[in-house]
């Protein structure tokens, strides 16, 4: 298996957002937040050292494609979908992400 170490920041169209565990995502049933006023993606911290932390990642960072070249016109299940299709993808070939560069943030 590859490993992608995620930086804690990654730049989507010249936006430059930090990534980070947040207590900030106060929804049981939600594991990230794309904050794209303060450029910040939110990962639960109940999502350290789970596989799937890796999709919820994907999927904050579709929400912010969507936002930065698509003016969010994008519906939540369209999102859904294109973050685990990238998922499978990267699962096929063997590629998995290193969280360690990944901090708590208190933004």
């Amino acid at each position: 298996m590859n490993t992608v170490k995620i930086p804690n920041k990654i730049l989507v169209g010249g936006h430059w957002y930090k990534v980070g565990f947040s207590d900030k995502v106060h929804d049981r049933n939600s594991w990230g937040q794309a904050d794209h006023r303060l450029q910040v993606i939110r990962l639960s911290p109940r999502l350290r050292g789970l596989p799937i932390l890796r999709q919820t990642l994907l999927h904050e960072l579709v929400h912010t494609i969507d936002w930065v070249y698509c003016h969010n016109e994008l519906e939540e299940g369209q999102v859904a979908n294109l973050s685990e299709g990238l998922h499978q993808i990267f699962e096929y070939l063997g590629i998995d992400f290193d969280f360690s560069e990944i901090e708590d943030i208190d933004d």
